[in-house]
This record gives C-alpha cells, sequence and structure tokens, in this order.
C-alpha cells in the first residue's frame, strides 16, 4: 500500500456488499466507469452480478494494479472492459472516454483517502494541477481552507466534466466530503449513491 496514492484496494466483501446496497434501489446501468480502478475488486464484482453492465472503463495510474486489473478482467466472458494507464488528474473525462454503448452511467469506486496537503509533505507528485478548486477568496485560498482532500477534489471533476451525462456516483468517501459535496448549488447535484465512512 503507497499513501503517495491514497493507495487502499476495496476488499471484495466490502465491494459485494456496496454493489448489494446498489442493487437494493432497483437501478439499472449499461456503463460504468471506475476512475481509480486499483487491481480490479470493483470491475471483478460488476462483472460477477447476473446482468453486469455492457461495458466498464476503468482508470488507474499504478501500472502494477493496470496489469492486474486487465488480467482480473480476462477472466471473464461476459462485459466489454478497458483498464486505461492514465492519471486522472491530467485527464477530461467526457473527452477521453470512449463509449460504444450508450444508455444509463454509474461511476463507482473508492478515489483515495489524503490530503493535498499530505501528498505535499510527502513530497508526491500524484496531485492535481495547482488550482483554486474552491474559488476562494485570496485570504482564504492562501489558508488551510484551501486544502481538500483527493477524493473532494474527485467527486467535483466528475460533477464537472461528466455534466451532460448525468451520472450515478457512488464512492466510498469521508463524510467530511461528503458534506461539502451536499453544500454545492442543487443544479450540481445529480442522483448520488453515497457510501459514507466515518473519519
Amino acid at each position: 500500500m503507497s499513501r503517495d496514492f491514497g493507495d487502499f484496494q476495496t476488499p471484495p466483501a466490502l465491494v459485494h456488499a456496496i454493489l448489494a446496497l446498489l442493487q437494493q434501489q432497483g437501478w439499472k446501468w449499461t456503463r460504468v466507469l471506475e476512475p481509480t480502478c486499483g487491481q480490479g475488486n470493483f470491475i471483478a464484482g460488476l462483472l460477477n452480478q447476473p446482468s453486469p453492465p455492457h461495458e466498464i472503463h476503468g482508470i488507474e495510474i499504478q501500472p502494477h494494479y493496470v496489469s492486474s486489473a486487465r488480467a482480473l478482467a480476462q477472466n471473464f466472458s461476459s462485459g466489454n472492459v478497458t483498464i486505461h494507464q492514465a492519471n486522472i488528474f491530467n485527464l477530461h473525462m467526457s473527452r477521453y472516454l470512449s463509449w460504444q454503448t450508450k444508455g444509463p452511467l454509474l461511476v463507482i469506486g473508492n478515489p483515495p483517502w489524503v490530503t493535498n496537503t499530505e501528498l505535499g509533505t510527502l513530497g508526491s507528485t500524484n496531485l492535481p494541477q495547482k488550482t483554486n478548486l474552491k474559488h476562494l477568496p485570496g485570504l482564504e485560498a492562501l489558508t488551510g481552507s484551501a486544502n481538500f482532500d483527493i477524493a473532494e477534489y474527485i467527486w467535483l471533476k466528475l460533477i464537472k466534466e461528466l455534466t451532460h451525462e448525468q451520472p450515478t456516483i457512488a464512492l466510498l468517501c469521508k463524510t467530511s466530503v461528503a458534506r461539502k459535496y451536499f453544500s454545492l448549488p442543487s443544479h450540481q447535484i445529480y442522483r448520488s449513491a453515497m457510501l459514507l465512512l466515518e473519519e
């Protein structure tokens, strides 16, 4: 596990519980995006469903996890799975992804649980481009108010770049990140299944 990447691979049992919770809602998706897919546990869980999605895209920066996820996906005859080795911070989701399937989109996964300040302390280069993410005024932008969870950055990036898709977003995140998400203007909040874990 690498702290530099906020690396925590979601255990298969937790993946199963999350997918079961989503199934209880009666929602169906033909397409799935996992923006930080790691070794592919969510992808395996999705492919194990009685009616797996028609198309799955996973994005992962670490080469050894990309190899693991691709090998895992090959164990299943169902589903059209593409694992991209890429840095999510350098991509525009709607421009980068090329879907062969139409229909409802689910964004699922477990983005890094680490703040930009922690990564800076570690000397990490795995950071988004320096921007005033929340459009804070000058003084606040220079103080701790400008610190943010990488998961929060990914949430806002997905919301902004997938607006036209109106996706269902089901990401594991800290309660503090969820509160910030729900403080957004209502027109920016789409149908979401927020799976909260206490800090």
